[in-house]
């Protein structure tokens, strides 16, 4: 969202913040910090790099400048004076979005901040000057939060937007050279600019690129033709003849470079998005590598964050190889987890999962829908696991819980982790089930049709119930023996269970079992005389169930929960203790 400025005419300071060499360091804004964090040879760091446009050189690094290479060289001829050059295409979309970054940045020290053309960012500080203090402390924060980026710029400060601008690229000072004394001698320095410089400015902000080359450049030239030189020799000669020689426009912008006409600026305002980049000639092809740019990325992130007073709910990272291929992790933030520490972890444990084949040259960081403060968001609910509500936690513990939160979501992923959900069921496979976290908040209770309640069961049984059963009963085999010496009465079956044979069996599961309770009868569709209920299409049928519960130990004391389905006349295992 943008804003026009119409307030009146008050007396201002103006900070231009010019970026030279955007189009060609957004290709190497981490590569060298990296690589001499990686301790890579240093000369290998300083080849030869430019960035072309329409087939010829814009930007040449001081390395391809020492091997004879200029600017507006065509491709062919610096290829022939240096073999290994390295060439990217400029990359507009890409300078955006590194403008945006430090737009951001400028917006923690300026309300009043613009982005003046796709090389400036105009910030106006006379009221952040009282906020920090003075000026120069104001300049020093703000050269430590831009060196965090390795960007390069020159820098002015002056009472007129335009008359920062052109100063910013005449002057070519950096912020610790700027100081409250050179704003006073600005009338002086504005009228030695040589009036080649107008023609990198233009009449208003809106103007594209085509309609600056096609108005200031060509009034430029018949100024020269004139006679005129610099910036003072205009000043001296009447308005009239100007407006009369050069137009009304040119005339309104004169007065606004002189601060006798309001320029109206539009101002950037928050954004609703966040994005940064960084490229890397040399690529990258493991885990830590991509961590080092990672974390001066987050930072910029929680800045942006903290100076708007919101949260983010989902952060994505984007990688984008040399071959083209593109991967992408996608990280669930909680309301306590915004600080850059937490948000590495999550990192480390994202890129863990993923398999690395190409080497990566583009790394990408973006979040959008942003909440606001202590707003409840959609995560992973572990409040259950302790007896204390939410609301009477601390923020130490909810940070704490929060991060727990998000470190097994980012381990797991969400379609892994299963929570144990109770149901209103008669058989006891039924009782309890495994499902997604999510489906918890619309799907509390699974359905109850053809099912008997089971409340009116006594606390007694149901502890003699273990809490987990087998997912799959499993049979249990019968020894069958006639020496009724061998035979106690403890080991015995019941003797309404015996089988037709009339043999004495004990049951047999990974050793013979002993029967240690009394039976609990479990049965459903009682009321139907059919083995099987009756509904309106066979596939729907639901069989009836009969069973006689016990518990069970074997010799090495594992109790187990087991029973005798009559109908199948057949003894299982549901269940351990």
């Amino acid at each position: 969202m943008k804003q026009v400025l119409t307030k009146k005419r008050s007396k201002k300071l103006w900070l231009s913040l010019y970026f030279y060499q955007l189009p060609l360091e957004i290709f190497t804004l981490e590569t060298f910090t990296l690589d001499k964090h990686l301790n890579k040879d240093v000369d290998e760091l300083k080849s030869p790099f430019v960035v072309i446009e329409k087939s010829k050189l814009l930007y040449c690094n001081q390395t391809a400048q020492a091997c004879g290479l200029t600017n507006n060289m065509k491709v062919a001829t610096a290829y022939a004076l240096c073999a290994d050059l390295k060439i990217k295409e400029r990359n507009p979309s890409l300078e955006s979005v590194c403008l945006l970054e430090l737009a951001n940045i400028a917006y923690e020290f300026s309300s009043q901040v613009c982005l003046y053309n796709n090389k400036t960012i105009l910030l106006e500080v006379s009221g952040s000057c009282r906020l920090f203090s003075d000026l120069t402390n104001l300049l020093k924060q703000l050269n430590n939060k831009i060196s965090l980026i390795a960007v390069s710029f020159y820098v002015a400060i002056a009472e007129t937007p335009k008359q920062a601008f052109l100063l910013s690229i005449y002057d070519q000072e950096s912020l610790t050279q700027v100081t409250q004394k050179a704003v006073q001698e600005n009338n002086h320095r504005l009228d030695k600019i040589p009036i080649d410089f107008i023609a990198q400015d233009s009449f208003t902000q809106t103007q594209t690129q085509t309609h600056k080359q096609d108005n200031l450049k060509k009034i430029t030239l018949k100024i020269k033709r004139m006679g005129i030189k610099i910036l003072g020799d205009l000043f001296k000669l009447p308005d009239a003849t100007l407006g009369r020689r050069f137009g009304s426009q040119f005339l309104t912008y004169l007065y606004r470079l002189k601060g006798q006409a309001e320029d109206p600026l539009t101002l950037y305002s928050i954004a609703d998005y966040f994005s940064v980049q960084r490229c890397f000639l040399s690529g990258l092809d493991t885990i830590e590598q991509i961590l080092f740019p990672a974390k001066p990325m987050l930072e910029s992130l929680v800045c942006f964050l903290s100076s708007r007073r919101k949260m983010a709910s989902k952060i994505t990272w984007r990688f984008e190889c040399f071959n083209g291929e593109q991967l992408s992790i996608d990280i669930l933030l909680s309301s306590q987890v915004q600080s850059t520490q937490q948000l590495m972890g999550l990192t480390r444990l994202k890129l863990q999962q993923i398999h690395i084949k190409e080497k990566i040259e583009m790394v990408f960081l973006q979040a959008s829908n942003f909440l606001c403060k202590n707003e409840k968001q959609n995560t992973l609910e572990l409040t259950s696991l302790s007896k204390v509500e939410p609301n009477h936690l601390n923020d130490n513990a909810k940070e704490a819980l929060d991060y727990l939160k998000d470190k097994i979501d980012a381990r797991l992923k969400k379609e892994n982790y299963f929570k144990l959900f109770i149901h209103d069921e008669y058989l006891p496979e039924k009782r309890s089930t495994l499902q997604f976290i999510q489906e918890h908040k619309t799907n509390l209770t699974s359905p109850c049709t053809q099912t008997y309640s089971h409340k009116e069961n006594n606390h007694d049984k149901i502890k003699q119930q273990p809490l987990w059963l087998l997912s799959k009963m499993e049979k249990i085999n019968l020894y069958s023996n006639n020496r009724h010496s061998n035979n106690s009465p403890s080991n015995k079956l019941p003797s309404n269970n015996l089988p037709s044979n009339n043999l004495i069996q004990q049951l047999n599961y990974k050793g013979l079992l002993t029967i240690e309770s009394t039976a609990e009868k479990i049965e459903n569709h009682w009321w139907y005389e059919d083995h099987y209920t009756h509904q309106s299409h066979k596939s729907n049928r639901v069989k009836n169930t009969c069973r006689d519960y016990f518990i069970a130990k074997n010799k090495q004391g594992i109790c187990y929960w087991i029973f005798f389905d009559q109908y199948q006349e057949q003894w299982f295992v549901h269940g351990i203790f």
